[in-house]
């Protein structure tokens, strides 16, 4: 399935041995998965994934209702990040863009005049190394700032548009996702 308005395709599973079905056919980028399931709940659908030399490295997005402190360590451990049910879209966007290669086009006010600035193969730094760049910039550290933008560069994370973000204010944003072939 296509979605209106984004440049990617959506394949749907009942469960989750159709799930591991249809990660094996079509090698998705990244797998959204619902820890309840019929007939194969989430937790057996990841250990199979996992197993799979195939299938292994795929990112796992786990969506569940449960909020307890230990269900969220076990899915931190399992899946490379997880969604609270009901999953707003911004939320959804917000996790995949941890996960994909993307472009980000900006539209930015400059001068009097809106100017878009493009960012190709962007994928963001993981939290803890934002958060670490915040608490650099927090302190004032420019030579902090120096070493969190050099390590986060040295992950192959291409961090030019957040930097030219935050020099500027930014008036829309679209993400588009491009299809593997």
């Amino acid at each position: 399935m296509s979605v209106s308005g984004w440049n990617f395709k959506i394949i749907f599973a009942e469960n989750g041995r159709e799930a591991v079905e249809q990660a094996s056919r079509h090698l998705p980028d990244v797998i959204t998965l619902d820890m309840k399931m019929p007939e194969m709940d989430g937790y057996q659908a990841i250990e199979i994934l996992r197993r799979n030399e195939r299938l292994r490295n795929i990112p796992v997005i786990a969506v569940t209702a449960l909020a307890l402190k230990h269900d969220e360590e076990v899915l931190t451990k399992l899946c490379n990040g997880y969604l609270r049910k009901l999953v707003s879209r911004t939320d959804l966007v917000r996790e995949l863009m941890k996960h994909l290669p993307h472009t980000v086009v900006e539209t930015i006010q400059e001068d009097g005049h809106l100017q878009e600035i493009t960012s190709t193969k962007m994928i963001f730094p993981p939290s803890d190394e934002v958060k670490r760049l915040i608490r650099a910039a927090e302190m004032g550290s420019v030579t902090a700032l120096r070493k969190c933008i050099a390590d986060i560069k040295a992950m192959g994370c291409n961090i030019n548009p957040l930097l030219i973000k935050l020099n500027h204010e930014p008036k829309t944003s679209i993400l588009t996702r491009s299809l593997s072939s």
